[in-house]
């Protein structure tokens, strides 16, 4: 593995801050900002797993260090071995304060830094399986999180939903347990200039963004989709986003690749610019399974002023406001999801137009980086 490590202002005896994720893509696609501002006026450094995103984070000028974490397996030794090697990072850096996000961050990280009597802050991205899934791996994370979470100074959760679920089951102390709304989002940047409606075009256009995983929806969009072209010719489906296949609810390339051969959908691969493809369309689609932490795509679609459906679950009815914003729909009902594509689709342009600004207007009062970075500077200051 490259060595990726690189160390900036050298001789500039800063405070360190450390975060730690289970990816460097996540890091870069969801906390970038965070990491720029702070970069400023503190020694920022990340630990995460090595992916195309790792050398991303270095361009921008943060320091980046590759650990390896078994983020889908459940290997103790595996396990050991990342918690030996961040108590390693934390004696060596030693850092004033470390953030850490998602599930074994937190449980190994929280504790290896309480290990050290080193101060820490865990934001739970979202729950997964956690407490929809009812096995013995499930039931070992619960505890994980019940033992790790006395260590945080704070435990900071994304949507209110997840906060009374860690609340109400003793995972955590509400003493400790902070809601910040989301990981934020630039407005400045995701902001629509020309107001202009793929469909004056002449072709509506739905877009599905996300991970391309059945949990996320997927088959319920195509099943959907596949039905609504038997009654309008003018209206297509796109899918953008890529193929995680180390997620257990990954779907196979070759399903996209017959999807898209049918014609039922267009797939767009994965891009690391998703504002001008969801500027070229008319509404913006996530049919979650299952809980979600605050969806980044519903805060993009929203920002740029795109109506959006969503599934009435924890995270996405915290940005979708129903029939005000865009609508919700079942979970896992591709049947409700379809009336709710038709009745979009039906609507007046004025109307969908009315939403989207609402959304925008949702997005800049809760969602705005501004709003989370407050959040982020109480806790390290304070």
């Amino acid at each position: 593995m490259a060595d990726l490590t690189k160390t900036k202002n050298k001789g500039i005896r800063r405070k360190t801050l450390l975060f730690v994720g289970n990816t460097a893509w996540s890091m870069y696609n969801f906390r970038l900002e965070v990491l720029k501002f702070f970069s400023k006026d503190y020694n920022v450094i990340v630990l995460a797993p090595d992916d195309a995103w790792g050398a991303k984070l270095l361009n921008e000028g943060i320091t980046y260090i590759p650990i390896v974490i078994d983020n889908k397996g459940t290997s103790p030794l595996n396990d050991l071995k990342l918690f030996w090697n961040l108590v390693r990072l934390y004696r060596k850096y030693r850092p004033s304060l470390v953030f850490h996000y998602t599930i074994k961050p937190n449980i190994y990280g929280s504790t290896a830094a309480a290990l050290l009597r080193i101060k820490s802050i865990a934001v739970v991205t979202g729950v997964g399986t956690v407490f929809y899934k009812d096995n013995i791996l499930t039931k070992w994370i619960r505890r994980m999180f019940r033992f790790s979470f006395r260590y945080p100074q704070e435990v900071w959760f994304l949507n209110r939903d997840d906060q009374e679920l860690f609340t109400s089951s003793g995972l955590v102390s509400p003493a400790k347990s902070i809601l910040l709304p989301s990981e934020g989002i630039d407005t400045a940047t995701f902001k629509n200039t020309s107001g202009a409606s793929n469909s004056a075009g002449g072709t509506f256009s739905f877009l599905f963004l996300g991970r391309i995983l059945w949990d996320k929806g997927i088959g319920e969009y195509v099943e959907a989709a596949r039905n609504i072209k038997k009654q309008y010719s003018n209206i297509c489906f796109r899918i953008l986003g890529f193929l995680d296949q180390r997620n257990p609810s990954a779907i196979r390339p070759q399903t996209v690749t017959d999807w898209h051969r049918e014609g039922v959908i267009e797939y767009l691969g994965s891009s690391d610019n998703v504002k001008d493809v969801i500027l070229t369309s008319d509404c913006v689609v996530l049919p979650s399974s299952y809980r979600e932490g605050i969806p980044r795509s519903l805060l993009e679609a929203a920002s740029l002023e795109k109506p959006v459906i969503a599934s009435d679950i924890p995270g996405c009815r915290d940005v979708v406001v129903n029939e005000v914003t865009g609508y919700l729909c079942k979970p896992m009902n591709a049947s409700d999801l379809q009336k709710k594509m038709e009745k979009m689709f039906l609507a007046p342009p004025e109307e969908r137009m009315k939403m989207g600004k609402a959304g925008r207007e949702k997005v800049e009062s809760q969602f705005a980086i501004e709003v989370i970075l407050s959040q982020y500077q109480k806790s390290i200051v304070g």
